[in-house]
């Protein structure tokens, strides 16, 4: 039996996940567990909390049962589990896949973490306004048609070109 499954209260029962997903689990990283939660028919993802702090008062004073689970077991949530209803070698895959690409370590520590995700808000953030910008000028234009239209400056259509407008 490996020490990566707490079967707590399992409510909703459940099944404990195979042996060979759970060696997969505890190979890539010994610390993580995996528990049903208490609300919801599905499966958390948590590390034991080694040198973290623990839960403030302000949490505790009526936490969520799943919070409170996690006080007890001495864990911290890393994720609910997008669990596809049948363990498989594929899925186990995938997971660790998606843990290894949120590793802070392996992106090479916080700062080159923040440093990743804050070039990233900054890419993003000048598409936005490149593409905002290229929609007023878009918008501008077409304004300018339609002020000239209604005054009377304009008489043409695009249909105009094309055979649809009826000859005058």
């Amino acid at each position: 039996m490996l020490p990566n499954w707490i079967a707590d209260k399992n409510k909703f029962t459940l099944p404990e996940p195979p042996d060979y997903i759970l060696k997969a689990l505890y190979d890539f990283d010994n610390q993580l567990v995996i528990l049903p939660a208490r609300v919801q028919r599905r499966y958390l993802l948590a590390r034991r909390r080694l040198y973290s702090a623990n839960y403030g008062k302000l949490v505790m004073t009526s936490p969520a049962p799943n919070t409170q689970m996690m006080y007890d077991y001495g864990l911290v949530e890393v994720a609910p589990l997008k669990w596809p209803g049948q363990w498989s070698e594929a899925w186990i895959q995938i997971l660790l896949k998606e843990l290894r690409a949120r590793d802070t370590w392996a992106a090479g520590g916080p700062e080159k973490f923040v440093q990743i995700i804050e070039d990233a808000e900054a890419t993003a953030e000048i598409k936005r306004r490149r593409t905002m910008r290229e929609d007023f000028r878009h918008r501008a234009g077409d304004a300018w048609r339609s002020l000239k239209a209604r005054t009377g400056q304009r008489n043409k259509r695009a249909s105009d070109y094309h055979g649809v407008a009826p000859k005058r």
